[in-house]
């Protein structure tokens, strides 16, 4: 069954089979694959299957989608296509035996199509929402997730889990950057579901909790303590 690979840096974060003739791709949760970046669009882009061909089509972007290195409206997929969008990419895996070689002919040679107008997009935020720069989305929560650096040498002693997605590693593209030469560019992902917290690991058995080494994802209490490396987190709730 074919199948999309989601990656942030050269960490995978989501793989997801194409069950269905269309999957959505963008920011906001009502997406079949939701990719939480102020750089993606609520709506961003979405795979669709037409006859026997997969094709990617940009649903009017603010940034754009990417097919390799060349900015598309809509275009053919074949085996190993990779998708740009902000700073993450789409790797599509076709494992379908049946005619591979006429269908990578036939995606590649697949023409653009006229861009799609998709709805107005919602109205933003009201500046009393953003003027302190913390999410609207905060005003559905009593209390926020944070973490308190206990050990470690980390840029800052404190940080808020306001997003839905707050990723730890080495990159300087992650929100909690550690230091060390063994550490990972993407070491952890917490992720925030209806108020609670999950710790996912993107490396699996390398981050831990309260001293337990976490091969997948883990519920975050007040209180645990968040090991990545050499740096130690205790995770506490605070008012939003």
């Amino acid at each position: 069954m074919p199948k999309i690979i989601l990656k942030f840096e050269s960490a995978v974060i989501k793989e997801l089979p194409l069950t269905g003739s269309v999957l959505t791709i963008g920011r906001k949760p009502d997406n079949d694959l939701a990719i939480d970046h102020p750089a993606v669009s609520g709506h961003h882009c979405r795979i669709l299957l037409q006859g026997d061909i997969y094709f990617i089509e940009d649903l009017n972007s603010t940034n754009g989608t990417l097919l390799g290195d060349k900015k598309i409206i809509k275009a053919g997929l074949k085996d190993q296509s990779v998708i740009g969008i902000a700073k993450h990419t789409i790797t599509f895996i076709d494992d379908r035996p049946a005619c591979r070689p006429a269908r990578a002919d036939a995606a590649a040679g697949a023409p653009e199509a006229v861009r799609i107008p998709t709805a107005p997009p919602p109205p933003r935020p009201s500046p009393d929402a953003t003027a302190s720069g913390t999410s609207p989305n905060l005003k559905r929560f009593e209390k926020i997730g944070a973490l308190r650096v206990t050990e470690g040498a980390v840029d800052q002693s404190d940080f808020s889990l306001t997003e839905n997605s707050t990723y730890i590693g080495k990159s300087d593209r992650v929100a909690i950057k550690i230091k060390g030469l063994m550490a990972p560019e993407v070491a952890a992902m917490i992720a925030r579901k209806s108020g609670a917290y999950v710790l996912v690991a993107i490396k699996e058995g390398y981050p831990k909790v309260n001293g337990l080494s976490v091969d997948k994802e883990r519920s975050l209490n007040e209180g645990d303590v968040i090991e990545v490396g050499s740096t130690k987190m205790q995770f506490y709730l605070k008012s939003a």
